[in-house]
């Protein structure tokens, strides 16, 4: 059995468990690393537009049209994000993912039909 590497964030309100039991925090786990999440949310405005751009770059590459609402709530959200969180101007290929603009067929998305 291998050891687990744990993540934890910096200066966080409380301590994480790191002995195999859960976590309050519920962190993530790939392959041996352990990456919790803090306890103040600092992290959530990044997961969330990263999740958006990731989504948004999925729809585009199956051909998905968007229609004016779910366009609408994908501009909202990442607005409400920008304002709340510092994630800098959307999209911003957050994550060292290079976000694709799910509305502008000048690169290679389809338009509205």
């Amino acid at each position: 059995m291998t050891d687990r590497h744990h993540v934890i964030p910096l200066n966080d309100s409380r301590g994480h468990v790191e002995d195999g039991s859960p976590c309050p925090c519920l962190p993530r786990e790939r392959d041996d690393v352990v990456t919790h999440n803090s306890y103040d949310g600092r992290e959530i405005g990044e997961v969330c537009a990263k999740a958006l751009d990731l989504l948004g770059i999925a729809l585009v590459h199956h051909e998905h049209t968007w229609s004016d609402e779910e366009r609408e709530a994908y501009e909202h959200a990442l607005t409400l994000l920008q304002m709340h969180y510092d994630i800098g101007e959307p999209p911003a290929g957050i994550g060292g993912v290079t976000a694709v603009d799910p509305f502008d067929p000048s690169k290679g998305n389809r338009p509205r039909r």
